[in-house]
Order: C-alpha cells, then sequence, then structure tokens
C-alpha cells in the first residue's frame, strides 16, 4: 500500500505489480518449484543484457494471481460458489459489522464500497495502539508501559494510516474472492481524513478487471506461405560481406592509399571569392569509394589513389544543394584534402574465413554461408507468417479493455517520448505539439498491444503452453552469448533486479504462442515469381 497526499485528503493506492496484474503466465510446476524466491530477468539489451528494473510489488496486498488461487481452492474444496450478483460480507480480520459491496459496474470494472461501523473503527484503533505499545519504547517508561495517551499522541497518524489499511486490504481481498474478481491493476481510493469520534467509515473505489474472452477459431486458419531460396548471388554477396567483416586494417606506409584503403583526413571548403573557409572538419573517415560533397566519384579515386600520411589534394567543386551550410549551397569553389592517417584493408585467408564459419573447407563454407541466409529467410518468413495470423485473430476476438491498463500504457509511451524531446533540447511548445500529435498513435498502439497479450495469454492456457524453467535458462545461455559473458554472470545480474519476471515470461510466452499458431495454421504455400 502507498499513501499519496492529495490536498486534505490521502489517496491510498492498492498497490499491486502492474506486470503480474495484466498477464497470469502459465506456469508449469517444474518452474513454479525451482525459481521459487528468485527472479527471472527478461532478455536484455544495455549494456546488450541490462535493463531498466519494472517497479516492485511492495505491501502486504496478496497478488491477484493468489487471490484466484484462493478462489479456485475454495471450488476444488467443494464450497459453495458464488453468483455475480452485488455482495454484501460480513466480518472482516476479526471485526464484526464491516460490510464490502461489490457490483460490476461494467465489462472490466467492479466498484466496491466498503462500510466499517465507528466501533469497529474503534476497537481496530485500540488493538493496534496496544500493540505498537509493546513493540515501542517512550522515553521515562519501561517497555511496554507508556500510557496509551502518549503512544497515541506519539503516533495517531501512524495509528490511523494502519487501521485504514487493514480495512481497504482485506476489503479488497473480500471483494476479489466474493466477487470472484479477476483484477487488472491495483486500485486507487480517495480516502478522507480518518473518521471522527462516532462516524463510520464509508468509502469506494473500482477494481479495473480483466478482460472476458471467449476464444474462437485458432488453429488451421488458413495463411499464405512463400518458399523460400537462396541464390548463388546471394550467397557471393554475403561471401564478400563475410571477407570485409574478417579484414585487418593495418597503417599503409610507403605503399600509399589502395583503391580498397581508408583515411581519416581534414576537409576545408571555400567558397570562390572568399579568404575564410565555410567548412572544415576534422577527423573524417573517406575511402576511394566514398566521396566529400561536390566531388565526383571517379575523379576523386583517381587523384587520391597513393596518397600518404601528411599529402593534400585540392579539388575544385560546385557545392551540391545537400551542403551543410546553406549559404554556399549551388556556388563553385574549392576542397582541400589533407590526409592524417592513411589504412590498407589485408583481406583474411581462406582458413580464418573457414575458421568463422567454423568449416575446414571452401565447399563447406559455401554451403555453410548458403544455410545460414536459408534459416534467417526461413525465419523472416515465419515471421511474417505469424504477423498474418495473429492480425486476423485479433480482429475475429473484439472484447473491452480495462481503461486503467490503456491509460498507464499510453501515459508510458507519452514519457518516454517526452524524455526523448527532451535530450534532443527542443523547446516546451514544440514538446507539447508533438505530444498531442503522437497521442492518437500511441492510444491505438496501446490498446493493441494489450489486446494481444491477453489474447495470447487465453491461447497459452487452452493448449497448455507451459513456461519451464528450462526456458528461462536457455534465454540466459544466449544472452550470454551476444554479450561474450557467462550465463551465471547474467543470471546473477538479473537475480538482484525486481519485477521483471513477467516481463520475460511474457516474451518467452508469446514465442510459444506465435510457433504454436503457425504450426497448427493451414499454410499455403505459394511459389517464388
Amino acid at each position: 500500500m502507498r499513501w499519496l497526499g492529495c490536498g486534505s485528503s490521502l489517496v491510498c493506492v492498492l498497490q499491486l505489480n502492474p506486470s503480474s496484474l495484466a498477464l497470469s503466465i502459465p506456469i508449469s510446476p517444474v518452474f513454479s518449484d525451482s525459481c521459487k524466491g528468485r527472479p527471472w530477468p527478461p532478455r536484455a539489451q544495455a549494456p546488450s543484457y541490462k535493463r531498466r528494473a519494472g517497479r516492485p510489488t511492495t505491501g502486504s496486498i496478496p497478488s491477484p494471481v493468489r487471490l484466484l488461487q484462493r478462489r479456485d481452492e475454495r471450488r476444488t474444496m467443494g464450497q459453495k460458489a458464488h453468483s455475480r450478483s452485488p455482495k454484501t460480507t460480513g466480518s472482516q480480520g476479526g471485526f464484526q459489522g464491516v460490510e464490502v459491496h461489490v457490483e460490476k459496474a461494467a465489462p472490466c470494472s467492479a466498484q466496491v464500497r466498503l462500510h466499517v461501523p465507528s466501533a469497529t473503527l474503534i476497537q481496530a484503533r485500540s488493538q493496534i495502539t496496544s500493540n505498537l505499545g509493546k513493540r515501542f519504547r517512550v522515553k521515562g517508561f519501561r517497555p511496554g508501559k507508556a500510557p496509551r495517551e502518549m503512544i497515541e499522541k506519539q503516533f495517531g497518524k501512524d495509528i490511523d494510516q494502519e487501521v485504514m489499511q487493514h480495512f481497504l486490504e482485506h476489503g479488497l481481498q473480500k471483494a476479489v474472492e466474493d466477487g470472484e474478481l479477476a483484477p487488472a491493476a491495483a486500485p486507487r481510493v480517495q480516502v478522507a481524513d480518518f473518521p471522527g469520534a462516532g462516524e463510520d467509515l464509508n468509502t469506494e473505489f473500482e477494481i479495473p478487471l480483466r478482460p472476458e474472452i471467449e476464444l474462437g477459431q485458432i488453429e488451421g486458419l488458413q495463411v499464405e506461405g512463400r518458399s523460400v531460396g537462396v541464390s548463388d548471388e546471394e550467397v557471393e554477396s554475403a561471401l564478400e560481406d563475410l571477407k570485409r567483416q574478417n579484414s585487418r586494417v593495418e597503417a599503409a606506409g610507403d605503399e600509399g592509399l589502395e583503391a580498397e584503403g581508408m583515411m581519416l583526413c581534414q576537409i576545408s571548403y571555400v567558397v570562390d571569392g572568399e579568404s575564410e573557409p565555410c567548412l572544415e572538419r576534422e577527423g573524417m573517415r573517406l575511402s576511394p569509394k566514398t566521396t566529400p560533397w561536390g566531388v565526383l566519384q571517379e575523379d576523386f579515386e583517381k587523384k587520391i589513389l597513393g596518397a600518404k600520411v601528411g599529402d593534400e589534394r585540392e579539388f575544385s567543386v560546385e557545392i551540391p544543394d545537400e551542403f551543410p551550410v546553406e549559404e554556399a549551397r549551388g556556388k563553385k569553389g574549392s576542397l582541400k584534402v589533407r590526409f592524417d592517417e592513411v589504412y590498407k584493408v589485408t583481406p583474411p585467408t581462406n582458413e580464418e574465413l573457414h575458421s568463422a564459419v567454423e568449416v575446414t573447407t571452401d565447399s563447406g563454407m559455401t554451403e555453410a554461408i548458403r544455410a545460414r541466409i536459408l534459416d534467417y529467410k526461413q525465419g523472416a518468413e515465419n515471421h511474417r507468417v505469424e504477423n498474418t495470423l495473429i492480425e486476423r485473430i485479433l480482429g475475429d476476438h473484439p472484447f473491452d479493455l480495462p481503461e486503467v491498463l490503456v491509460g498507464d500504457q499510453v501515459e508510458g509511451r507519452l514519457a518516454e517520448l517526452r524524455e526523448n524531446l527532451e535530450k534532443e533540447e527542443l523547446d516546451a511548445e514544440t514538446i507539447e505539439e508533438r505530444l498531442n500529435a503522437e497521442k492518437g498513435g500511441a492510444e491505438e498502439s496501446s490498446r493493441r498491444g494489450l489486446k494481444a497479450i491477453y489474447l495470447f495469454e487465453e491461447i497459452a492456457k487452452k493448449q497448455s503452453l507451459l513456461l519451464k524453467a528450462q526456458d528461462f535458462e536457455v534465454e540466459f545461455a544466449a544472452i550470454a552469448r551476444r554479450n561474450n559473458t557467462t550465463p551465471q554472470e547474467v543470471q546473477s545480474y538479473y537475480k538482484d533486479q525486481k519485477g521483471l519476471v513477467n516481463q520475460l515470461g511474457i516474451e518467452l510466452l508469446e514465442r510459444k504462442v506465435r510457433s504454436f499458431l503457425r504450426e497448427s495454421a493451414d499454410i499455403q504455400v505459394v511459389p517464388p515469381e
């Protein structure tokens, strides 16, 4: 629970991790046992595997997943199922007269009214004050012997908040259990000051609910597929790329600049009739194949081949429209290039190329390159088919969403955009204009993303697509390979992060659902043109 100041009142946030509310990931018993007490992090990116942590769950409020488990446990034990009509409950946490009314206000919302009689508030406050007196020392008194009046004077506000927290937490739990609710987000409760003497506590709050989804057809969907192949030209192009990637850059020395070489140089543009340069750049990386503004590539290459460190070359230029200095565009002038560093590029040996693709022969290298290209193209085709199927399923399953989650997603997207715009040092008016222009798109993307998450979960439940500890271990190993580290180091880093288990779970679950949809679809392969 979190208390926020709001004018003369308090806003009590019944704090539940939004990620765990948004998606109840199907977890296998193996995963549950092996991962108890240690969070699993998501796939990462910066420095590749380090990602900003999500908000942790705080307070003593039971998670919605646990509340749903308790509901299912009651059903399993043969307790009478509750109806969907408004509910009234009795005792709360050992106190009499507490009433909790639950009413489905909308498809994804439940309205909860909580009533606590003044006598019950007094009883709860008395118990909490007594417990507080036993735990805290008051100067001049032995432990547990301080007068009640002194305890209340010193801890009065804390006692009031603890009383409110007790009834609000139990009210939420009882509403979820008796109303058979599936919360989608943490409710916020607008609470006035603690009721005065003889006054009852009457408050109400809204619980955003998960959508109720009835799955239609998800298997055997017809979709167009495209056959993939690899041409000899693609293999040759990939081989040339492999050679460039494994080439060594060395100082050119007395040999000077070669056709495949490169240089770091200083360039200076001067408009005809002017004495001072209109543009100077140092540390420019150029090659005979990459030319500066206003010079033909053929002329540039012919004139700079053989250049050595310290040499200079001068060119007549007609400054183009894309030139950085607007005033100089369209004018004639000169370009001076000074060579500060000159390098030659030494191609790899066949043995080095073989080692790069883990083969021992030229024919094996060719086949390995062909197989990698085919694997990449097939993966891209699989992703395209999966996207087509997902778009169709999204269109075939209309349902309402909890608006509070949509709002949170939109707010998060716009906050990220604002941060990026501020880094560009744009003025406040421009930033607000950009944010307003992007708001509609952010809402549309947020709705689509949330809808996809809920559908993925329903499909996973229906098809028993469970996440296991091995799924996470494989992901750790993949993260480690991408970042040249060990799975143990990656896992150690993520064990220190909080609130990330569902983030990774959503990613892994999406992959499982995507694969299931594609593998169960009726793919009509169209031959290439």
